[in-house]
Order: C-alpha cells, then structure tokens, then sequence
C-alpha cells in the first residue's frame, strides 16, 4: 500500500489529473522495474533528439506497457516539458503521445484503459 502511495505521489507531481484519477481508483498497474526503465531508455534514446539527456518519469506497467513521462532537448538545447509516453519491451513499440496529438488517444487506451 506504501509503495502504491508512493507511486501516486511521484508520478502525480509531473502528470495530468486524469492520470492521478486513473491510479487512485485502479490496481492493474504495477511498478516499472529497472529492466524496463532501461529497455524504454534505449528505445526512445534512437529517436529523442540528445536522447542520453532526457529525463525521465516512470509511472506505471499496465498490461505490459512501461507508462510514463520524458522531458527530452529539442535543437536549441532546451527542454520541451514533459510529455507521455508508453513503450511495450516485448513488442519493442513505443510512442511519445503529444497531448494534442493522435498519439495521446492511443496512449490513453494503452496506459489509462480508457479513449
């Protein structure tokens, strides 16, 4: 239960409300362990601009999508915010889900079980 309201606290401090919700009314949602965090790492590093500089947040696996947030450097150096991601380490896919972008409407599926 500790570690749970743990999760919550850390992970409500970069993400959207609806996040939050999501996390405090369900418990189909486990920590992501360090494997997967580097798994998600090297796979979005490929693609991120100074991918090696992003910082993370890791907030969840649900259903085996890794859950989270990257504040990655656009070309000017500087940091863009956070923005969500979920990645699946079998399927080896991933998406950053701009929140007014058609990724977000996936993310939501993958990592809130909900449109």
């Amino acid at each position: 239960m500790l570690e749970t309201l743990l999760l919550l606290a850390s992970t409500c401090a970069f993400a959207d409300d609806r996040v939050c919700d999501y996390m405090a009314a369900n418990d189909d949602h486990a920590p992501v362990t360090a494997a997967q965090q580097a798994k998600a790492k090297a796979f979005f590093d490929k693609t991120l601009f100074e991918g090696p500089t992003a910082r993370w947040q890791f907030a969840y696996v649900r259903r085996d999508f890794v859950c989270g947030f990257v504040n990655s450097k656009n070309r000017f150096g500087g940091y863009v915010g956070w923005t969500p991601f979920f990645y699946h380490p079998g399927l080896q896919i991933g998406e950053l889900a701009e929140l007014d972008g058609d990724h977000y409407h996936i993310w939501k599926m993958r990592c809130l079980g909900r449109a």
